[in-house]
């Protein structure tokens, strides 16, 4: 379980947007362990957004859209792939190229 609560907002950088609390167990038998991941706004657009950003961005995005979900904002199969072309990221495996004939294949259904 997570869950993500946003902070103030505050154009202040140095002031986290969102802290995410998570807790995780080294082996199922141990005791829980907290960790805390704070994130910033950058105050960057989405094009100057990093690679990984418009990866995962693709990812999340093809979920919702996959489920017509009302939170999917404007997002669309022809968004995807250009934001996934965008994420010039090695592919050394094959996944982010698996990952784009999915999402083409979704779009002729």
């Amino acid at each position: 379980m997570y869950e993500i609560v946003p902070a103030n907002e505050s154009t202040n950088v140095v002031e986290p947007a969102l802290v995410v609390n998570l807790r995780y167990k080294k082996d199922p038998s141990g005791a829980s362990i907290p960790f805390e991941f704070k994130i910033f706004d950058k105050h960057k657009t989405f094009s100057q957004s990093s690679s990984h950003m418009k990866l995962v961005s693709s990812a999340a995005s093809f979920a919702m859209v996959l489920r017509n979900s009302e939170y999917k904002g404007d997002s669309s199969y022809k968004n995807i792939l250009s934001w996934l072309e965008l994420s010039n990221l090695p592919d050394q495996r094959g996944f982010k190229e698996e990952f784009e004939s999915i999402i083409r294949a979704a779009s002729r259904l």
